[in-house]
């Protein structure tokens, strides 16, 4: 049963990851190129969040498994990307909608990947 949860948590790592990497292209790209925000990046960074969330309580599910340092920075990831997707819902001005997406996304991208 283990060895199943430790696969599953495997690829929501990848999905994460993924999610996370396209999430910020195209914050990036809408950012330089200074396109509206759109329904569509509200839902890829909500989505990007959920994902999040369900790795972060897998990491918890096999707490006894995996390293504490891994569980750490899913939880670090979480909250950078939730505490940017929380100050990107408060602004008007779609320029800092993807700018705010963009640089708290890569901050709990770096703690994803390095810590790993």
């Amino acid at each position: 049963m283990n060895i199943n949860l430790i696969s599953i948590h495997n690829l929501l790592e990848i999905i994460c990851f993924l999610f996370l990497g396209f999430n910020i292209l195209n914050s990036c790209y809408k950012f330089i190129r200074k396109k509206k925000y759109t329904f569509f990046d509200f839902r890829i960074s909500l989505f990007t969040l959920i994902f999040l969330l369900i790795n972060l309580s897998f990491s918890f599910l096999l707490i006894d498994k995996l390293e504490l340092n891994i569980y750490i920075s899913n939880a670090v990831t979480l909250f950078l990307c939730f505490f940017g997707w929380y100050l990107h819902n408060r602004s008007v001005d779609f320029r800092k909608k993807h700018f705010r997406i963009l640089f708290f996304f890569v901050l709990g991208l770096i703690t994803f990947v390095i810590v790993k």
